[in-house]
């Protein structure tokens, strides 16, 4: 086992030596970046107009309550950025108030619990 570790390092310092291995280092990082960005691009195409607004409101929601390890895989899965300070912006864009230092999507129920089921 010692000898391919050996073998390993040799054939690692002869390539840094000769100036091979961050070229292909750099490369490996663009193309996981790449590969990073074509996923991305994948999960946002073809999103209804709503989508971004829907997700901040998850987003909102899940910071609130401090749900850091919810908040992080629901990023990572619709490809969203979490921005501070939109509960006014969304708030403004869902015609709702920002009351109570609460997630807008309290007030949108409140909302919605005063209108009968047809009128949703």
């Amino acid at each position: 086992m010692d000898e391919a570790e050996d073998l390993k390092q040799v054939l690692k310092q002869a390539l840094e030596k000769r100036g091979s291995l961050e070229p292909i280092r750099a490369k490996l990082r663009s193309d996981i970046l790449a590969l990073l960005n074509d996923s991305l691009e994948e999960k946002t195409k073809g999103q209804e107009e709503l989508t971004p607004l829907v997700n901040q409101i998850f987003i909102e929601y899940l910071t609130h309550h401090n749900l850091a390890h919810t908040l992080s895989v629901f990023l990572a899965e619709t490809g969203s950025r979490c921005e501070a300070g939109k509960t006014e912006q969304l708030a403004r864009d869902l015609n709702l108030s920002s009351k109570n230092n609460r997630p807008i999507i309290y007030s949108m129920v409140e909302k919605c619990g005063n209108k009968s089921p047809d009128e949703i």
